[in-house]
């Protein structure tokens, strides 16, 4: 019976881990120190990570409630992630469109090496009322992704890139803070936000990358499906090793 216990715990333990893998995050968006917003080129093409800056149009028809957002200097050294969780399922082209014409609820969780933990954050992110007619864009190319600023962050109540008001609001990020892609102004212009603060330099080899989930996850069981399956495995495994131990007993007699 104690051997019976034993397996049972160790079965236990070792699924508490196990649950639903997140499958797809899809790489829509590079932005770095000059190709922000109004600079930043956009088309149907897919990118990677080590791209140049640029917004892929191919996911705009991705239905999603979920972005992930990662900053990186050239060392590939992370400075933040920003979980982006939206209150209702959009396509990104019609996510964009709203957000600049009536703001997008968005429940941000952030963390980074620069804070202990995570903070959650909740507002509305416009990314620029001035953005212009960027659902057409999303069927099209260019080098000019919004008509004017437009800020990818988190932070509380209305985080608009064309307000030169809210900025206190704006808390992580970056963005083109109503002025223009190139970073030679923290109050304006290109602009890198840290836990709160403006950031007087951008890091070398700086990039920052949006991610949209596209809800798929692998099909890999529940942990209390994965417990039982393993202690009933367990249990008879034990069971016939005990039956061929008594079989062997009874020849010998």
């Amino acid at each position: 019976m104690r051997a019976i216990q034993l397996a049972v715990a160790c079965v236990a333990v070792s699924v508490a881990s196990v649950g639903q893998v997140q499958a797809g995050l899809i790489l829509f968006g590079i932005q770095d120190d000059g190709n922000v917003a109004e600079s930043l080129a956009y088309g149907p093409t897919a990118i990677t990570e080590s791209d140049d800056a640029f917004l892929s149009t191919l996911v705009g028809s991705q239905s999603h409630n979920r972005w992930f957002q990662r900053a990186v200097d050239g060392s590939n050294n992370t400075l933040y992630e920003i979980d982006w969780q939206f209150s209702t399922m959009k396509t990104v082209a019609n996510r964009f469109q709203d957000a600049i014409n009536i703001g997008e609820a968005v429940t941000w969780t952030v963390t980074s090496p620069s804070i202990t933990g995570s903070q959650i954050l909740v507002g509305t992110w416009r990314f620029s009322d001035n953005a212009g007619d960027v659902l057409s864009r999303f069927s099209g190319s260019g080098f000019s992704f919004s008509d004017d600023d437009g800020i990818w962050g988190a932070g509380t109540g209305e985080i608009d890139g064309d307000s030169n008001t809210n900025i206190i609001n704006w808390t992580w990020g970056y963005g083109n803070y109503h002025g223009a892609d190139v970073f030679n102004n923290p109050l304006a212009n290109g602009t890198l936000r840290i836990n709160g603060v403006t950031q007087s330099s951008l890091p070398s080899g700086f990039k920052n990358f949006m991610f949209v989930d596209d809800g798929m996850v692998s099909a890999v069981p529940e942990p209390s499906s994965l417990a039982v399956f393993g202690i009933g495995a367990g249990v008879m495994a034990i069971a016939a090793r005990r039956r061929r131990r008594r079989e062997g007993e009874c020849v010998a007699a």
